[in-house]
């Protein structure tokens, strides 16, 4: 991930561009490493004069990191999730919203800036499918295809010491249903660790939550689809939205019939999303605009996501329990 932010923001035009790598890991593909400011330390790098710093290590190491640079006063673009725990969450904020030196942060939650869910969440403010009564989500990808040149079972993603499990790793749809539908507020969830990739943490859950409005959500993640799969359907009482990620398409169906579409060009690929999320983040470090993804957005999602663990955590409590008596 670090070297995708490093790559896209000298796309973006970005002149003096560092980075850390403290363990100096072999690279999974061929990089010319000349083309930045390389520090093995991250307090040399801080000291060098950077304007905004991009924060993308293990998420257990977030908001320590964070913390640092809020304190040297730099702007600051943290990978999602924000934390693994809520541990100096309030801390962070204060920093940020600092009367005296504010500070512009933002959370790499970039699937609001997919276009078909662009185009949904316009397509409900002339409310064309009536009252929503269901909201489906239904994401999973099997987690060894990820990155086939490291053991997954390495990676942050798969270990509970470096933050990792199926809720926290893809929040990406808690924070997109909270974006389209308002707050959302998890009343029960199921899951926990199949056994099959060995991990220790879940890589399945299956959440019901509410809108503020009480419509009914359902949300299932997991780290095993073969295929994988990303879709949303809303039903509402007089039509259906349905998305669908991977075939880059998503429609609106009123009273049966195809109303609306949203089809993404050839051309259009995965990296446009973190793009155009840093190009934003760029914009308000100028103008000193909130971005579209603000560090409250970042830090309601992660209550949600701990919730639902909370939740998945104490089912699997209670099901040994019986098991045991």
């Amino acid at each position: 991930m670090g070297l995708r932010h490093a790559n896209n923001l000298q796309r973006l035009g970005v002149k003096k561009i560092g980075v850390v790598r403290q363990r100096n890991r072999r690279l999974h593909k061929a990089v010319d490493l000349s083309r930045f400011t390389v520090y093995s330390d991250i307090k040399e790098a801080i000291r060098s004069g950077y304007d905004a710093a991009v924060i993308c290590n293990p998420t257990s190491h977030h908001i320590d990191t964070a913390l640092m640079i809020a304190d040297a006063g730099i702007h600051m673009y943290i990978e999602k999730p924000l934390s693994h725990s809520l541990a100096g969450i309030d801390i962070l904020s204060k920093c940020i919203r600092s009367e005296s030196s504010p500070l512009v942060a933002t959370v790499g939650c970039q699937f609001r800036f997919h276009p078909n869910l662009e185009d949904i969440r316009a397509w409900m403010t002339d409310k064309s499918i009536g009252r929503i009564i269901h909201i489906c989500v239904d994401t999973g990808e099997f987690l060894p295809s990820w990155h086939p040149w490291e053991d997954y079972r390495k990676s942050y993603a798969s270990r509970k010491d470096l933050g990792g499990g199926v809720v926290l790793t893809l929040i990406h749809e808690i924070d997109y249903l909270h974006w389209l539908f308002g707050p959302v507020r998890p009343i029960s969830a199921v899951g926990g660790t199949s056994g099959k990739l060995e991990l220790d943490v879940e890589d399945h859950a299956t959440t019901f939550m509410t809108t503020s409005g009480g419509t009914p959500v359902v949300m299932h993640l997991d780290y095993l689809q073969q295929p994988p799969c990303r879709k949303m359907k809303i039903v509402g009482t007089k039509g259906t939205i349905a998305w669908d990620y991977h075939k880059n398409r998503a429609c609106e169906y009123v009273d049966g019939d195809l109303k609306r579409n949203s089809l993404l060009p050839p051309e259009w690929e995965r990296n446009d999303m973190f793009m155009a999320s840093m190009q934003d983040f760029l914009e308000c470090v100028i103008t000193g605009k909130t971005p579209k993804i603000s560090i409250e957005d970042g830090i309601e999602t992660l209550r949600i996501a701990l919730s639902i663990r909370e939740w998945i955590n104490g089912h699997s409590a209670c099901a040994t329990d019986i098991v045991d008596g």
